[in-house]
């Protein structure tokens, strides 16, 4: 079988379709020992490495060691491991690799790895943690069960669904989400999603996201819209994670949108549209109620649960941070801690947010809680997140309670768009999630 395949790599190479190589992990062991993990990845069959040590492998020849592994580990990943490899600091592992994929052959060559630290095989030692993984057997705590650089030029769709709809209840955003590259991108090994205001003609008869439509129709959601004022005037994104789990260490690194009525959506959520916020700010740099203190603009960080609709009761489990500048200034790593017992919030490794067994129950996020799995995105407008009687450098627009508020925000355009053109995007440097 080996050498069938090997003879064909030369053909299969070039052709990844709509497949993205998953990440290696790459590890040297003192006294000795070498491994090779695969992360997990559906639809994977077979993971050949051929490796050598300080010597360049030329196309097709299998090196100085290698193995074919036929059948994921219990953790779900692909290893390959060699115990008896000796390694020192220093030296450079050369290496290719070959993935068989529902039926199909990929390859990636000319590979290296250079050896920056040797573990200790002590670390090796499983603890079992309390993180559940969707399709996983058994989770050791402190293992990494989903993360993502953002590398390369494309979304690795492997990990992520870029979703399409229309938004209805119970935000009601101003924005559809699409599956569109002016809207999401990867540059610079970082996450892009940018709204824009849409240029088709919002008046027309039908809204149609149906080619391409992630949703099922149902009272959060539509694929096709009849046009009753206006439709939704903005496009944006949301992905979401394709791995689901239970309880965990969310970290995400990220600098938050800057604009007016817009705001980002970084959060855990389960099939009951209940959410865990990770990081919460609005795009509105200043937005002032009645009391000239009582500021909910972009230096009021907040996260926590949501599980209402409604206010009071829909922030009333939220933990906040004032900061001396807006969150869209600079990037922050924002991380939630989520056990059984209770959930930790972290500004840049601070502390401020820790809510108790008593509320996660209440919640429904303690007790037989759902899985969840990562959102990453930008919602704009809606009836729930900017409250009546708020205003920044002019009045709010709109009010929830009326039936033409998406007219009358895109009729006010000329006062909202000029603070969307610097800072007007969620840029995502990585995020990770480790078992607890």
């Amino acid at each position: 079988m080996f050498l069938l395949w090997l003879c064909l790599l030369s053909i299969a190479a070039p052709i990844y379709g709509q497949f993205v190589i998953p990440k290696l992990i790459i590890e040297a062991f003192q006294p000795a020992g070498f491994r090779v993990a695969l992360d997990e990845t559906p639809g994977v069959q077979m993971f050949a490495f051929h490796g050598s040590i300080n010597q360049e492998l030329m196309l097709n020849q299998p090196g100085d060691f290698s193995g074919e592994i036929l059948k994921p580990s219990k953790d779900g990943r692909f290893v390959y491991d060699n115990p008896d490899l000796r390694l020192k600091v220093g030296d450079t592992v050369y290496y290719w690799i070959y993935i068989q994929h529902d039926g199909l052959g990929f390859r990636l060559d000319n590979q290296t790895w250079r050896v920056t630290a040797l573990r200790s095989k002590n670390e090796l030692v499983c603890k079992a943690s309390a993180t559940v993984v969707s399709n996983r057997k058994s989770v050791c705590s402190g293992q990494v069960i989903f993360e993502d650089d953002f590398s390369g030029n494309s979304l690795n769709t492997n990990k992520w669904l870029l979703e399409q709809y229309i938004p209805t209840q119970p935000d009601y955003e101003f924005n559809i989400y699409v599956n569109d590259s002016s809207v999401t991108s990867i540059h610079d090994n970082r996450l892009t999603i940018r709204p824009k205001i849409r240029n088709e003609d919002l008046k027309e008869e039908w809204l149609d996201l149906s080619d391409g439509c992630t949703r099922i129709p149902s009272r959060r959601a539509k694929c096709r819209n009849k046009l009753y004022m206006l439709h939704h005037p903005i496009a944006s994104a949301r992905l979401v994670s394709k791995v689901n789990f239970l309880y965990g260490e969310v970290e995400v690194r990220a600098r938050l949108p800057s604009g007016d009525w817009m705001y980002p959506e970084i959060y855990l959520e389960d099939e009951n549209n209940q959410k865990l916020i990770i990081a919460y700010a609005r795009g509105n740099t200043v937005l002032l109620g009645n009391d000239a203190s009582n500021d909910l603009g972009g230096t009021l960080l907040f996260g926590g649960p949501i599980v209402n609709d409604r206010e009071p009761e829909r922030s009333s489990h939220l933990s906040s941070y004032k900061t001396p500048t807006p969150l869209s200034y600079n990037f922050h790593t924002y991380k939630l801690k989520w056990t059984a017992e209770k959930l930790e919030l972290y500004l840049n490794d601070n502390k401020y947010g820790s809510i108790g067994q008593e509320v996660l129950k209440s919640t429904g996020f303690s007790s037989d809680p759902l899985k969840v799995h990562l959102v990453l995105g930008v919602g704009v407008g809606g009836i729930t997140d900017f409250p009546d009687g708020f205003k920044g450098n002019y009045d709010k627009p709109w009010k929830n309670s009326e039936i033409n508020q998406v007219k009358k925000f895109y009729e006010n355009r000329s006062k909202w768009e000029p603070s969307w053109f610097y800072g007007g995007e969620l840029l995502v440097d990585y995020v990770k999630i480790t078992a607890i």
